[in-house]
């Protein structure tokens, strides 16, 4: 029989790992670019939290600073000096993809 913290730690294992993927499969499949740069930020999000679950949380404080700190806010500025067209879209679901990374995130770190 497995104690409380396995049963825990591979509930957190299973919603980590589905909302990785999906967020994944979002990025690939939008063509949305600052939506696909918010949906790697997920994707990086969700290994910090791997991270976490292994105990590191060095290396997941490191993953939030140097890639999803840097290399994605390095990606939107070199999107946004581009001036795309695509750049106009509206912000309606930029406020609940926000919530969500940052209920993860909450979940993964409390």
């Amino acid at each position: 029989m497995l104690a409380n913290n396995e049963i825990l730690y591979t509930a957190l294992f299973y919603a980590l790992s589905l909302a990785a993927v999906l967020s994944a499969l979002l990025m690939v499949c939008t063509k949305k670019i600052l939506r696909s740069a918010a949906y790697l930020m997920a994707v990086l999000s969700m290994t910090a939290g791997y991270y976490m679950l292994l105990g590191q949380e060095f290396m997941a404080g490191v993953q939030i600073l140097v890639y999803v700190g840097g290399i994605v806010v390095l990606f939107v500025f070199a999107v946004m000096l581009t001036r795309s067209v695509e750049l106009d879209e509206a912000t309606e679901g930029v406020i609940g993809v926000a919530l969500t990374i940052g209920g993860i995130v909450r979940l993964v770190f409390a």
